[in-house]
Formats: structure tokens, C-alpha cells, sequence
């Protein structure tokens, strides 16, 4: 496929310096771009239809922090006017809302030391205090 004069061919793009750069993001959006984008306060025009971006769109919209198109393959004309109906100050508020409130939480240390408690306190409810620490370590 030829390349625009204007654009440039990498085999390998660093999202998350595309991603804060923009307001909004548009592009078929995963997960960790789309964590990338509400930490950094920017709202999200989603597509995808493969992997786990549906349902990566479906809360994008649901948060608030985006515009899902429900389709892989939008044409131009419809993600011009989700980019322009993003690009509101209402609608980075809510982005930078939401990223303020994931960056309080800690982030994923935070998340991993919720998850090994989980693990021991059920461990421990089940099998007694001293069976919890062998069946987290055996893992």
C-alpha cells in the first residue's frame, strides 16, 4: 500500500507519546491505549471489532471518557464528526476526571497487591491461615 507523501512508515509506534499529543484520540483502541489516553486526560473516539476492543469501546463510551462507533472500519466523515464532538472541554474534564481518580488508586501495584490479599484472605477462609501462604508461593 503507498504511503503518503505527508505520513511517515514505522513498523513500531509508541502509543502513548501519540496519545497524550492528541485531544481527542482516534484509532482502533485496546485497552492499554485507552488506559493511556484517560490517564493522560484525553478523550476517546473508538473503534475495533477484533481482540478486545469492542468491548474496550463499550467502556470507553459508558465511562463517559469517549465515543464508541461500534464498527472496525468507520469512514472518514463519521470519525470527523466524533473527533469534532470530542474535542468539547467537557468532554477532556471527564477524561482528566476519570485519570485523576485511576491515578489516586495507585495504578497496577496498587491493583496487585488488592489482588494477593484477595488470594490470601479467601486462602485462609478455606483452607485455614497456614495453607494460604503455600497455595499463594506454589503458584
Amino acid at each position: 500500500m503507498p504511503v503518503s507523501t505527508s505520513a511517515g512508515h514505522h513498523d513500531c509506534v509508541a502509543m502513548a507519546r501519540i496519545v497524550v499529543a492528541s485531544l481527542p484520540f482516534a484509532g482502533h483502541v485496546g485497552a492499554m491505549t485507552a488506559v493511556a489516553a484517560v490517564r493522560a486526560g484525553v478523550p476517546l473516539v473508538v473503534a475495533g471489532a477484533s481482540l478486545d476492543k469492542p468491548e474496550v469501546a463499550r467502556r470507553v463510551a459508558w465511562s463517559g471518557v469517549g465515543k464508541n462507533l461500534h464498527t472496525g472500519r468507520p469512514g472518514a466523515g463519521r470519525v470527523r464528526r466524533a473527533v469534532r464532538q470530542l474535542a468539547r472541554p467537557e468532554h477532556a474534564r471527564r477524561a482528566r476526571e476519570l485519570g485523576a481518580k485511576m491515578a489516586a488508586a495507585g495504578g497496577a501495584g496498587a491493583a496487585a497487591t488488592l489482588l494477593e490479599q484477595l488470594i490470601v484472605d479467601r486462602t485462609r477462609r478455606d483452607d485455614g491461615p497456614d495453607a494460604s501462604v503455600a497455595a499463594f508461593t506454589a503458584r
